[in-house]
């Protein structure tokens, strides 16, 4: 249920940045894409 919480938060972040942005937030919402970020290690930067 977290995640929930935080991708509405990025989302809502993402569609403040103008119509680029909602039109991203638009699609990604209609096509029910998963929004996923993977914790790297600090070997590989």
């Amino acid at each position: 249920m977290e995640n929930a919480v935080w991708l509405e938060m990025l989302f809502s972040g993402v569609a403040e940045m103008g119509e680029e942005g909602r039109a991203v937030v638009g699609y990604l919402r209609s096509r029910g894409t998963q929004v996923r970020f993977t914790k790297i290690s600090s070997s590989r930067h």
